[in-house]
């Protein structure tokens, strides 16, 4: 079962053979080449094979397994690790293993022999699972009455597990001490079926779950309902979500699920669907939960990303709210939104119609709206909160008034203010608040004040790993307009001021020398900007600030210096992991550089440790678009590396897909295998299976025979639940 060449190939394979003939299976080898099995998964599988020869199953699954960690699509690891399992009786792992040779060798000469014998493998493993749990179930039968209620009840949850339901009722009623009423059997059965069809979800069966709901008990349904409703969603299959839906009668249970609905669109960045599915909201408390996410959605589109039309419809959707606390809450964030903005007027309105709130206002109610006073000058009621709320919680009012009183440029006060938020928190790190708002100080002296005064505020300034540049930040306007007055050395010399400040390292000043190089291609003195990003880069003064590069390249790109604009992509390979990389191909493909942009990926791709795999599949689009096809499928070959390497099934999924896009189905279908192996080897992790069945059953003489009934009945719904997954994943 060996693609290797020369002597040691001949002695491996008289030992594969050997092997195989043990396993009553037939002999056949496997396509493959010499490069899928490097030096190291080859003396692996050798120190398998030995191992396999003396029987010492054990051993050998640990050697496979090592080859496996080397080569893990080759073909002939898994076939070994297959025979290995079920030579040591494990049928779960050999089921798994031997499904992953067969996608990985789907033209494989023994596939026949090998579903056959997974046929058997299915069929031990069904007898293995129900003689555990006939065990499991005599065994707790005969314990005395009083043990055997509580012990035969948890064995029926196991069986229900299993699907197992006439099983489980059986040893459910058995186990009374006592008569039990009519009623409990079907009451029991139904509970079971709710068990059952919770499991059939885990186990990502959806389909199977849904044809056994109704046999839930009714107040059960709705939750089963609801849960595969938002299994269709997150899957991506809104369609089958709508669904389940209309099987749902009661309005609370269909308000809970269209609540999944209206997040899960929201989570999907689509607004007008997510609004759609609200007005099928009834009114209640699920409506009000999803009012107030939808205008907490707005509100970070309107403070985080500018977009004015945030707040517009975040307010209507405010309106709508009737429970007095979320309301509360979300007039109260509306205000600090707008104050934030400078909105004064909106925050005044948004506070006010907090304010119109007659139940008991919390520590955190007060101090949110402290925040939103202090934010629209109102000092004397950010104070009169100050004095009703933790000490934590006064930090933010004292940032809020920080910013307020730099808008009215009294930085007097404004120190004032930040000086009374401590330097450290509780834990006695760096205070965070503390340095936004020096910094906040120190951004606005670099506005209105000198340089000498905005240097002492980014060096005396501390340091935080949530913004390492702040300091730099301060200073970038007196360096940019250094460089522009032609003072590249004042430049230069004021960015050095900053040298080892930030926790020992330089990130500000690294930020400032990337600054220099913008300002330079801001003027269009690209050869200047080009001249220096080489000298720092040679120096290592610039860290890994690959943007700067991207934006003189693009400049490069613009003023039609193809060739300079490519040969400093390739000179820094860290390029590609940074979006705005993709706006300079895209620039170069449109100016006719296409097939020259590939060349200078596929390299990078090639010789790179790693990758930003989504970013070249973005760049391989643009390339398909113009009709580069040709062009884009060396770098998809390079890329293939990287993404098997990382066994990542949603980039696989896209490099497959852009085979396909290209034209190449032989590619599309090799990787198709692979990536249905890299399934089997998830499961693989999952799944463990049992191999002789003896100490298990042994363990019946036990004295602690309650404990290990429950161990029994566990373990066998464990091999059940493995059973599924595999048979499952093998439809």
């Amino acid at each position: 079962m060996l693609c290797l060449k020369g002597k040691s190939s001949r002695v491996l394979w008289t030992v594969a053979l050997l092997t195989t003939l043990l396993f009553f299976l037939p002999s056949s080898p496997v396509n493959c080449s010499e490069a899928d099995m490097p030096a190291e998964a080859q003396k692996a599988l050798i120190r398998g094979l030995a191992a396999a020869e003396q029987q010492a199953w054990d051993h050998a699954i640990k050697y496979f397994m090592e080859a496996f960690n080397k080569a893990p699509l080759a073909p002939q690891v898994s076939f070994n690790l297959g025979l290995a399992h079920a030579r040591s009786r494990n049928e779960v792992p050999a089921f798994i293993w031997w499904q992953a040779y067969l996608a990985l060798a789907p033209d494989a000469a023994n596939r026949a022999a090998i579903e056959q014998e997974i046929v058997k493998l299915e069929v031990a493993t069904e007898i293995k699972r129900d003689t555990l749990f006939e065990k499991a179930v005599a065994a707790a039968l005969a314990l005395p009455e009083k043990k055997r209620r509580q012990v035969s009840h948890d064995v029926a949850q196991d069986l229900c597990r299993a699907g197992k339901v006439d099983g489980a009722a059986k040893i459910y009623m058995a186990g009374f001490d006592y008569t039990p009423r009519p009623e409990e059997e079907p009451r029991f059965r139904q509970r079971c079926y709710y068990i059952r069809a919770s499991k059939l979800l885990a186990l990502g069966n959806p389909e199977a779950m849904l044809e056994i709901v109704a046999l839930a008990a009714e107040n059960m349904q709705a939750d089963l309902l609801a849960d595969a409703a938002t299994y269709y969603l997150k899957a991506g299959q809104p369609i089958e979500a709508e669904k389940v839906l209309q099987r749902v009668a009661k309005v609370n249970d269909k308000n809970s699920i269209l609540q999944s609905f209206v997040l899960h669109y929201l989570k999907q960045g689509d607004e007008a669907t997510a609004g759609r599915v609200l007005q099928q909201l009834q009114p209640g408390k699920a409506k009000n939960e999803v009012l107030k996410s939808m205008v907490a959605h707005y509100l970070n589109k309107y403070r985080y990303w500018n977009q004015v039309d945030g707040i517009s419809k975040a307010v209507p959707l405010a309106e709508q709210m009737t429970d007095g606390t979320e309301k509360l809450e979300t007039w109260l964030d509306m205000a600090i939104a707008q104050g934030i903005k400078n909105d004064v007027a909106g925050a005044k309105s948004s506070i006010n119609k907090a304010l119109q709130y007659q139940g008991e206002w919390d520590s955190n109610h007060k101090a949110r709206l402290g925040e939103a006073r202090a934010l629209i000058a109102d000092f004397k009621g950010a104070m009169e909160m100050i004095n009703q709320v933790s000490e934590y919680q006064k930090q933010k009012i004292y940032s809020s008034m920080v910013t307020a009183y730099l808008r009215q440029g009294d930085v007097k006060k404004a120190k004032q203010m930040a000086e009374r938020i401590p330097a450290k928190n509780s834990s006695g790190r760096t205070n965070v608040r503390k340095s936004s708002a020096m910094a906040e100080i120190g951004e606005w002296l670099a506005k209105n004040r000198t340089e000498a005064e905005a240097l002492k505020a980014a060096r005396n300034l501390q340091w935080s790993p949530f913004e390492p540049n702040k300091r730099g930040v301060i200073l970038e306007p007196f360096v940019k307009e250094a460089v522009r007055a032609g003072q590249l050395d004042r430049a230069l010399a004021l960015a050095d001021q900053l040298k080892g400040l930030d926790n020992g390292q330089s990130y500000s000043r690294n930020y400032l020398y990337g600054q220099i190089i913008v300002t330079y291609i801001e003027l269009g003195q690209l050869d200047k900007a080009l001249e220096l990003a080489q000298s720092f880069k040679l120096r290592k003064l610039l860290g890994t600030m690959e943007s700067v590069f991207i934006e003189l390249a693009k400049a490069l790109a613009e003023q039609k210096k193809y060739t300079q604009s490519l040969d400093l992509i390739l000179e820094n390979k860290g390029m590609t992991s940074y979006g705005s990389f993709t706006e300079l191909t895209e620039e170069l493909i449109a100016s006719g550089q296409g097939k020259k942009t590939a060349e200078v990926l596929h390299t990078l791709v090639s010789q790179a440790k790693s990758v930003w795999v989504a970013t070249v599949l973005e760049v391989v689009d643009q390339l398909i678009d113009n009709n580069l096809s040709q062009a884009a499928l060396p770098v998809l070959q390079a890329l293939e590396r990287h993404v098997l390497k990382r066994a990542d099934m949603k980039e696989l999924d896209g490099l497959l897909d852009r085979y396909r896009l290209a034209g190449d189905a032989a590619s599309a279908e090799k990787l198709a295998s692979y990536a249905k192996a890299l399934t089997w080897f998830d499961l693989a992790k999952k799944t463990k299976g049992i191999g002789d069945m003896s100490p298990y059953l042994q363990d019946l003489k036990s004295a602690k025979l309650e404990e290990v009934l429950r161990k029994l009945a566990k373990t066998a719904a464990r091999l059940a639940n493995d059973l599924e997954l595999v048979q499952f994943n093998a439809e």
